[in-house]
């Protein structure tokens, strides 16, 4: 039996309907019942969706205001009980394993997690700055200072949960192994396997900014590996690093993000430490399409993380604390065959509420397992405190 669902005018499946067949609909884009009978007159459904499929339907048109989720097989003779009358005005799909599943799966309560730097000095001034999990009992964030641009690692006893407080085991001034750098503050960051990707910015250094690698391997003795990027033009506020199938991909957004230049990688794989990489090709917000985004938005993203589905399917991730206060995670499609102004397309978003002054203010980051189809989001607080927040959202 082939997937659909069905809307009804009136309850109890009666009056105006409309039936979409979900066999060749295309995944994650919005899709608008303005020209439907049912329009903003949602009152009863019936659906059968295969696997983990989900259609979600959206109150406006740009995904915000009020949703409901159906999956598997059933119905509902009454949407107004469960708070969605009459408003249905667009539905997506979300197919069986896809990163825009597991995006959309992704919690927006947080778990409040605590680590301490008791016994390490740390450095002075400045804030931290983005995160990223090395494995399942430890964490990386950068921070800026008053003097260098530096990352710690946190190791939880056991694994990383709430019930215990994660230690600060190793600080590493970034500044110390590039002799002549006067960057003081590294940016959102990302871990592909045990390498870090870390931009540095900022302290007069001749060098608007400068993005660097570190092989983590060994956690207690981090070390430089590959080509430094010496950026004169742009900032380089947030990194994404992610492995393709015949080069890495790298994204450095500048102030804001407001500029993002993608490099490819000299070789397929960055273990061996040997690699270098070159500009592919930049993306403007001042130039871009937002041609069949979710909404016109772009956040002013302090955190970019790039992420490969099953099937090969590029995202993004931007984290981003707005003007009012809100802590949001928008998703973007990457499509490196097209031209510049065209190649990111706004799918999804997410505001989460985080707590104990964890935001995303300074940049978030998310790791994603690909065979659980599991993604995680993190947070973190600005400041150092005897014992310091960072929220969790999986």
């Amino acid at each position: 039996m082939y997937d659909f669902f069905t809307i009804y005018e009136d309850k109890s499946f009666k009056g105006k309907q409309f039936t979409a067949s979900l066999g060749g609909t295309p995944s994650e884009l919005i899709q608008s019942l303005k020209s439907t009978q049912v329009h903003d007159n949602m009152s009863s459904v019936k659906w059968s969706l295969s696997g983990s499929r989900k259609v979600v339907f959206y109150e406006d048109t740009d995904g915000n205001g009020r949703q409901y989720v159906i999956s598997g097989v059933g119905s509902d003779s009454d949407t107004h009980d469960n708070n969605f009358k009459d408003c249905a005005s667009a539905w997506r799909l979300l197919e069986n394993n896809s990163f825009p599943l597991s995006f959309f799966n992704v919690p927006t309560s947080a778990q409040v997690l605590k680590f301490s730097h008791n016994g390490v000095s740390m450095p002075s001034g400045g804030h931290m700055q983005g995160i990223a999990q090395l494995d399942s009992r430890t964490l990386v964030i950068s921070g800026s200072s008053d003097s260098k641009a530096y990352f710690f690692i946190v190791e939880w006893p056991v694994v990383i949960r709430p019930a215990e407080v994660g230690q600060v085991i190793k600080v590493v001034h970034i500044n110390d192994h590039f002799p002549g750098m006067r960057h003081n503050h590294a940016s959102g960051i990302q871990l592909l396997g045990n390498i870090l990707a870390v931009g540095a910015e900022q302290g007069g250094d001749p060098n608007k900014s400068t993005v660097v690698f570190f092989d983590l391997t060994n956690r207690s003795n981090p070390v430089p590996v590959g080509t430094p990027i010496f950026r004169q033009h742009e900032t380089a506020g947030a990194v994404g690093i992610i492995q393709l199938s015949n080069y890495v991909l790298l994204a450095v957004g500048g102030w804001d993000s407001n500029v993002i230049d993608f490099y490819c990688s000299n070789t397929p794989y960055i273990n061996s430490g040997n690699f270098r990489f070159d500009l592919l090709k930049t993306w403007r917000k001042s130039q871009m399409s937002a041609t069949g985004w979710i909404d016109g938005n772009f956040g002013a993203y302090q955190g970019l993380n790039l992420f490969r589905q099953s099937n090969g399917k590029l995202y993004m991730v931007g984290f981003n604390r707005n003007s009012s206060g809100q802590d949001w995670a928008d998703l973007y499609s990457v499509d490196l065959n097209l031209s510049a102004a065209y190649m990111l397309k706004k799918v999804d978003k997410k505001h989460v509420y985080c707590q104990d002054g964890a935001s995303f203010r300074y940049g978030g980051g998310g790791i994603f397992s690909s065979g659980s189809s599991d993604l995680t989001l993190y947070a973190v607080e600005a400041d150092l405190h005897t014992q310091s927040t960072i929220n969790r959202f999986t």
